[in-house]
């Protein structure tokens, strides 16, 4: 029996980042001395962070969704952690 690909939706994946860099930038509204060039970049860096992250994981459990059992490579979760803490 075939496994399906992991297939989702771009809107979910835009729709999602955008939110999560827009809601980044919600305690910087609540300083005293907001200034909205640094909260548009914050915000552009943190959904563009997040898309790269959606499609990283798709394309890296896409590639293991076709073996039998399921089994953790250690390398590639190491990888991701670091692409993500960097």
């Amino acid at each position: 029996m075939q496994q399906q690909k992991i297939k989702i939706s771009p809107a979910v994946i835009w729709i999602s980042s955008i939110f999560l860099g827009a809601l980044s930038s919600v305690p910087q509204l609540a300083s005293h001395a907001f200034n909205w060039k640094e909260a548009v970049v914050n915000s552009a860096i943190t959904a563009a962070f997040s898309i790269i992250m959606w499609y990283l994981n798709i394309y890296m459990l896409n590639q293991s969704s076709g073996k039998r059992r399921q089994q953790i490579s250690y390398s590639r979760l190491m990888v991701i952690l670091a692409f993500g803490m960097s």
